[in-house]
């Protein structure tokens, strides 16, 4: 639908602006994710 292609947009919107940031702000609150995730020994945000 029109609604969910708008919704992607600015989604990947936001993903290109914070590609570029030097620090970007952790977007869950889930310590499993953050146990997988490939940049957990960079993060300084990371849940133990």
């Amino acid at each position: 639908t029109e609604e969910l292609r708008q919704e992607l947009m600015e989604l990947m919107a936001a993903m290109r602006h914070d590609e570029g940031a030097r620090d970007v702000a952790r977007s869950h609150a889930r310590a499993r994710r953050c146990q997988a995730c490939g940049y957990r020994g960079e993060c300084g945000q990371a849940l133990n």
